[in-house]
């Protein structure tokens, strides 16, 4: 995400309806993987922590709101 802000501002595109998305997919099939927990913070503040994906996407956030955001994601499983 490093450089998305300034080059909104640049394209004129820095307005309040923007938002981020992460989304997971298969690299093979481009489904939605399931099942995948995660993180978001922004600025050193955690907004999320460990939240499913939902539909292989998380919760969308405004990029003027949160211009610093960050993901990590990892899959819950037993450890056998």
């Amino acid at each position: 995400m490093s450089g998305a802000i300034p080059w909104l501002a640049y394209a004129g595109h820095e307005i309040e309806d923007h938002e981020i998305v992460f989304e997971i997919v298969d690299a093979k099939t481009g489904r939605p993987i399931e099942g995948m927990t995660y993180k978001l913070a922004s600025g050193g503040r955690t907004l999320l922590d460990s939240k499913t994906l939902d539909n292989g996407t998380t919760k969308p956030y405004t990029i003027n709101e949160h211009p610093n955001l960050s993901f990590v994601a990892w899959v819950k499983g037993d450890n056998k």
